[in-house]
């Protein structure tokens, strides 16, 4: 694609990030309107694409390790392509970079338009807190629900393994990082990589994106070089067991991909062509995918390699998917007005809308129905549970989050009411 065309596309677009910021749309160019019948002047390519995250990590979780699958090709064809889907766990890679690029979408935007870019650490968690922590804060709750009346129990350490997921911070110890429920522990990351994102802009303003991106990557072989020096001295004094894969550090420079796209839709930073390339990033994905089933099934002989293997797969996963997701925002924007999107792209926005109510509740009716119906390790009948996972996640996203997204706009919508009202007009 030239990148010329790319560039004069985006001038002449309004786009309208569906951003996790404020639960508002961030405004782009100019305002041209839209009558491709998708949602008008909106990148509907970043909703898909939660979409297809979220997606993949249900698929994941409902079929679980494919340890069911005796002999290779198996004969069933449902049971083949099942066995692929615990894959979807890379969906969370995806996730990263989303989050990156919606943060920081504002800042770039700033920057597009002139104006001297300003994050106030306050206000800017305050929207996070409004936007994000009240339905967490209910799945939390009825994952303990359930918990409880399973087991009649609730312990010193389950106060304590409360109290850290209370406080995002679970993810610090292996032993509370995947207990309440196995996928809260990128939510503790998540709120993490906020807080990192105030270093970031110094870094990225003092040195560049090339030196904070080389310097993020710093960090992240620092800390796998530090959990294996210190690690096990740590718990034997603090009684802290370190979690190697649920930390933050391992995460900061995936998120910081998805920052620097959307500084390139701002055209504040010029990409290469090869970082929007569908070929390459299949091929990196795919990669990624062969290492890490030759790792599962344990064909990777020598402790060496399989070393050098799970420190590379990340890099691969994230590099992947970002020229994955670049290529996509850049077809939406160069081909929007000339025709619609396709049906499957529009298909996956829906969901994408409520993705992360999908990613808080998937667990709590897979599991439940699982036990309750019996149908543990049937991979067709579990198959079918993907369906009552979605729908409870649409309803819990218009009881639960989509008040929490609303709020802001209705209260940006009354005080511009109030402003321009006859009596608070200048005369």
């Amino acid at each position: 694609m030239d990148d010329n065309r790319l560039s004069a596309e985006i001038h002449r677009e309004r786009i309208y990030v569906a951003s996790s910021e404020n639960g508002q749309k961030t405004s782009g160019a100019s305002t041209t309107p839209q009558a491709t019948g998708e949602l008008p002047g909106r990148l509907v390519t970043i909703d898909s694409l939660r979409g297809v995250a979220a997606l993949a990590v249900v698929f994941s979780h409902v079929v679980g390790a494919p340890t069911w699958v005796e002999r290779w090709p198996p004969a069933d064809p449902i049971v083949g392509i099942a066995a692929l889907f615990p894959l979807g766990f890379a969906g969370v890679y995806l996730f990263f970079i989303i989050s990156g690029f919606c943060i920081h979408f504002r800042y770039a935007r700033q920057l597009e338009s002139g104006q001297a870019p300003r994050v106030d650490f306050v206000s800017f968690w305050k929207r996070r807190i409004k936007r994000l922590y009240p339905a967490y804060f209910v799945a939390l709750l009825l994952y303990l629900a359930v918990k409880y009346a399973s087991t009649r129990e609730f312990s010193s350490w389950g106060a304590l393994d409360t109290t850290l997921h209370l406080l995002l911070l679970h993810n610090i110890d292996s032993r509370t990082s995947h207990t309440i429920c196995g996928v809260f522990w990128t939510l503790a990351i998540e709120e993490q990589l906020y807080l990192a994102y105030f270093a970031l802009l110094a870094m990225r303003n003092r040195f560049g994106w090339k030196l904070s991106l080389a310097g993020s990557f710093i960090v992240r072989l620092g800390w796998m070089l530090f959990f294996t020096l210190f690690s096990e001295g740590i718990y034997k004094t603090f009684h802290i067991q370190l979690s190697l894969p649920a930390a933050s550090a391992q995460y900061w420079f995936i998120w910081i991909l998805g920052a620097i796209s959307a500084e390139a839709v701002c055209n504040q930073v010029k990409l290469p062509h090869w970082c929007r390339s569908m070929p390459l990033a299949a091929w990196l994905v795919a990669t990624a995918a062969v290492l890490h089933l030759l790792r599962f099934w344990n064909l990777l002989r020598t402790p060496a390699i399989d070393l050098g293997v799970a420190l590379a797969l990340d890099t691969l996963w994230a590099v992947g998917f970002w020229l994955f997701f670049n290529a996509v925002i850049a077809y939406e924007v160069t081909n929007r007005r000339r025709s619609k999107l396709p049906r499957l792209v529009t298909l996956t926005a829906a969901i994408g809308t409520f993705s992360y109510s999908l990613y808080l509740t998937h667990l709590l009716v897979i599991e439940r129905f699982c036990r309750a119906l019996g149908w543990s390790g049937n991979v067709h009948l579990e198959l079918l549970l993907i369906l009552p996972a979605i729908g409870f996640a649409y309803v819990f996203y218009l009881i639960i989050e989509k008040p929490c997204v609303d709020a802001p706009r209705n209260n940006s919508r009354e005080l511009a009411a109030k402003l321009t009202a006859p009596g608070n007009q200048a005369s």
